[in-house]
């Protein structure tokens, strides 16, 4: 009697370790990922001109405030990713 419950303890011990060793696993996947691309995102970022940069935020800035014509449209972003 007491061999059948041990085993059952043995097996829900095991399935609860093998549980969390996937759960650290995933995360660590998934946090190796998301530092992947803030890294490429932030280092592209940090490639841009601050010229270019303040001319595209100051177009969004004059077509927030109602400035038609000077709104940064499809054509406008291509300076950013240059």
């Amino acid at each position: 009697m007491w061999v059948a419950s041990a085993a059952l303890l043995l097996v829900f011990a095991v399935r609860g370790t093998a549980g969390f060793v996937a759960d650290i696993g995933l995360a660590k996947i998934a946090n190796e990922g998301m530092v992947k691309l803030r890294r490429a995102l932030f280092g592209r970022m940090l490639d841009v001109k601050l010229d270019v940069l303040r001319s595209a935020l100051e177009r969004q800035l004059g077509c927030a405030l109602g400035e038609e014509g000077r709104c940064l449209g499809a054509a406008g972003l291509g300076e950013l990713t240059r």
